[in-house]
């Protein structure tokens, strides 16, 4: 590339900016929660997580969970 370095960059939106990731999230949820034997989560509680980090749409998804 003469004397000039490629960057390899992942762009992780996990907040919704750049895509609508939702659906994405959702399915992910479902199969997280069902591979713990948990009931699942809809699209709407799922949504309401983006954009709290990573804890909150994973705590529901624990077997100690209290909120859901």
């Amino acid at each position: 590339m003469c004397g000039m370095t490629a960057l390899k960059v992942i762009i992780f939106d996990l907040d919704g900016i750049l895509i609508h990731s939702a659906p994405n999230l959702h399915l992910a949820a479902i199969v997280m929660r069902s591979s713990l034997v948990r009931p699942t989560l809809d699209l709407d509680t799922v949504t309401s997580f983006i954009g709290n980090g990573l804890g909150k749409p994973t705590a529901p998804s624990c077997p100690h969970e209290s909120a859901l």
